[in-house]
């Protein structure tokens, strides 16, 4: 990937490494994105490759109704809000009082875990006369609380409407408009093209054709999975395989052999939770059919890449960078330098982005000092929900009217770009045992309001 290193003559800008212009961005929404899948790929398909499907929009991860629901909504022009399967129902109850949703879709259960508790907090809304909040069940048939719909009834009712009335696309979404609400410390907005780009982005970095059958383990509700996995797909044509509504490694492992899967996104505890597996054998090793894939969200090690070619033959594994606020990818390493000769660094900017590292003081460094790293380009995201201050601060604008987010990561460039992250700004929780504290700490944390109680 070519870098274009602007040479004016000052220090800052021989110091601001720019990705390259092409390919040029996808001006569309999502429905322009669909009507062009539907046009040129009709018989491709995104399957489930277990019997078991799960929920979404308002929901607690999913599996194939999420991308329904996920695609309709944006489709519309309203906004998609994912919930973190993990959060707890004091965290939950938060999340909707902050968004203020007009339709929730909640699931019977999440793999082993029941949400009754949350099904009899949801189904009070929509019996409150003053939240005219639409609560639809998930996994099963009729409601047990109310009259609530069930998915199966939802769907069914919304085909009798669609019968009597001819749906046109709704010209008033624009590109820029918001899509869709994802909580980190706080809650982001990206747009809609920032999703769609960086899909078409991830998907061109790993060389995709219409051939490729991907295998996508990380959860929806996170930008690897919904971003790198489900929009890289629906904008490339490919055929998207969800093995299972939650990690199961042995799940993903005949998932990969019986549909032939080519690509294949993971992090790497997941890598490392497939290769311990006794299923897989040398004689399963020798029938998956991989070439290519996304390892991110965490260091590596050379262990685990040799591992990775050695028992799953996969070497043109590429190692990204991204952060929800900038919806997704910014930074990457490509399939044509193997990993097992540099594991520690994070590529170069992608197309249409700029990167600078920056002191304490904001003076702009040259490359081989360490500094906080500030990216600009059509990913950053719109800001944080209702908190403007937070929003102002984290993407700060510049005398060219440019908006630079800062990251929050301490790195160094080499002087051709290529980007190693040594740690953070501010001190980060490394390791917490319970993912309920964690979750609470994401939500208690100053980006995002929290109601009184």
């Amino acid at each position: 990937m070519a870098i274009d290193l602007n040479q004016i003559g000052s220090q800052e800008t021989t110091s601001i490494f720019r990705g390259p212009q092409e390919p040029p961005l996808w001006d569309w929404t999502t429905t322009q994105l669909l009507e062009f899948g539907v046009l040129h790929y009709p018989n491709h398909t995104a399957r489930p490759a277990s019997a078991t499907v799960t929920v979404l929009w308002f929901s607690l991860e999913t599996v194939l109704e999420f991308v329904h629901i996920y695609l309709a909504t944006i489709y519309i022009g309203a906004i998609f809000t994912i919930i973190n399967p993990m959060f707890t129902i004091k965290e939950i109850a938060s999340a909707i009082e902050l968004i203020g949703p007009r339709m929730i879709f909640v699931s019977r259960r999440l793999g082993f875990r029941k949400n009754d508790e949350i099904f009899q907090m949801v189904s009070s809304l929509s019996t409150n006369a003053e939240k005219t909040v639409q609560v639809v069940y998930m996994r099963f048939e009729t409601s047990e609380y109310g009259s609530a719909p069930s998915y199966t009834q939802f769907v069914e009712r919304e085909k009798v409407i669609n019968k009597h009335q001819d749906l046109e696309r709704d010209v008033h979404v624009k590109t820029d408009d918001v899509c869709c609400f994802q909580f980190t410390s706080g809650t982001t907005g990206p747009r809609k093209v920032n999703f769609i780009n960086n899909g078409q982005l991830a998907g061109n970095l790993l060389e995709l054709t219409e051939k490729d059958i991907r295998c996508r383990p990380p959860p929806l509700f996170h930008w690897f999975g919904l971003v790198c996995g489900l929009l890289a797909a629906v904008s490339h044509g490919r055929t998207l395989v969800l093995p299972s509504e939650v990690f199961d490694p042995t799940k993903v492992i005949e998932t990969l052999v019986k549909e032939k899967c080519t690509v294949f996104n993971a992090v790497p505890t997941m890598f490392q939770s497939i290769l311990d597996q006794e299923a897989l054998s040398a004689k399963v090793s020798s029938q998956l059919s991989l070439r290519t894939g996304i390892i991110a969200a965490a260091s590596l090690s050379r262990d685990l890449l040799q591992r990775v070619n050695d028992r799953l033959a996969l070497n043109g594994l590429i190692y990204p960078f991204g952060m929800t606020e900038l919806s997704a990818v910014s930074l990457s390493t490509t399939r044509d330098i193997s990993l097992l000769s540099n594991w520690t660094t994070v590529g170069k900017p992608l197309p249409h982005t700029s990167i600078k590292v920056i002191d304490t003081d904001g003076t702009v460094l040259p490359p081989g000092r360490s500094g906080e790293l500030c990216l600009s380009g059509y990913l950053v995201h719109k800001g944080y929900f209702k908190v403007p201050e937070k929003s102002a601060e984290v993407a700060q604008i510049d005398e060219n009217g440019t908006a630079r987010l800062h990251t929050g990561d301490i790195v160094s460039l080499a002087p051709d770009g290529i980007c190693t992250v040594l740690g953070r700004v501010k001190d980060m929780i490394k390791k917490v045992n319970a993912p309920e504290r964690r979750d609470q700490i994401s939500l208690a944390g100053p980006h995002c309001s929290k109601p009184e109680h």
